[in-house]
């Protein structure tokens, strides 16, 4: 059977890190049939002419509306192939990465994969550092069970289990989390890096975004919570106190708590203001 694959990539206003990322994603191979969409949702900047210049076997969409999920539908419709693969416009992909996943949901039959992330912390600040160090020991990454923060990708029997993307902020959260845990596939071949956030002023800003995307996740869609309860969507901690054995992670220990209580104090304020939360992008990693 031939290979083939979409991948969309929703982009509002990223054209400083919109070449790292389709570098890595229009030099792919081992793939029959293959097409990349960027779907520039209300960008302001010279993100759509970098792709049309630069990119001429990419097809670029543009849509007036800045929401990624408004974006995600557009480029969904506009698909041809499957697996579809959506990918965050500040990732990179690891040489085969998108073959690797193909090959892994063709040979298991499993609807919904993700590749392994990877993290890349040089350029992030001491504390920063010490946070990712301690998040990656989490259950969400250690469980197996699939992360797809970034980057998953969908076949054709699981894309016809639901209508659309609902208007959530947390879009890779609604994915995996609409699937028992035997069908989702961590795909150990292939991997992806995404941009971390490199201070903790940014860092605290993403977590109170995350914080307050679960809590809508949980209100629209409280029957997902028993459907796909396992370790990768914990939200307790108490895993934490495994990583005080050691007093070298101490400092990272106590950065990572102090980061997620100021987020969830500030995402809690910010629910009971406003009722919801706007989308936060990294500024650290696009300056």
């Amino acid at each position: 059977m031939p290979r083939a694959a979409s991948v969309i990539i929703p982009a509002h206003n990223e054209e400083s890190v919109i070449r790292q990322c389709l570098d890595t994603v229009v030099s792919q191979d081992g793939i029959d049939e293959y097409e990349v969409l960027v779907v520039c949702n209300g960008c302001s900047d010279r993100t759509a002419e970098i792709v049309a210049s630069d990119y001429p076997t990419v097809r670029l969409l543009e849509s007036p509306v800045a929401s990624k999920v408004a974006a995600l539908n557009l480029g969904d419709v506009e698909a041809t192939f499957f697996p579809k693969f959506f990918v965050d416009a500040d990732v990179t992909l690891s040489d085969g990465c998108i073959k690797t996943m193909i090959d892994a949901m063709a040979e298991t039959g499993l609807p919904v994969a993700a590749p392994t992330m990877r993290f890349d912390t040089s350029k992030a600040s001491w504390m920063a550092g010490q946070f990712h160090r301690i998040w990656q020991r989490s259950p969400y990454f250690t469980s197996g069970n699939l992360v797809g923060a970034g980057f998953y990708g969908i076949s054709k029997d699981a894309r016809a289990r639901f209508d659309e993307f609902p208007d959530l902020l947390a879009d890779d959260m609604f994915i995996p989390m609409s699937f028992d845990p035997h069908e989702r596939l961590s795909v150990k071949g292939a991997t992806f890096t995404p941009a971390l956030p490199r201070r903790v002023r940014d860092l605290v800003r993403i977590e109170i975004r995350r914080h307050t995307a679960v809590a809508q996740f949980h209100d629209e869609f409280p029957e997902a919570l028993d459907r796909a309860s396992d370790e990768a969507f914990a939200q307790g901690h108490g895993w934490l106190a495994d990583e005080l054995a050691s007093p070298s992670d101490w400092a990272g220990v106590a950065i990572y708590a102090g980061v997620k209580v100021w987020a969830r104090l500030a995402g809690h304020l910010r629910l009971s203001r406003d009722g919801t939360s706007e989308w936060t992008q990294d500024r650290s990693t696009r300056g």
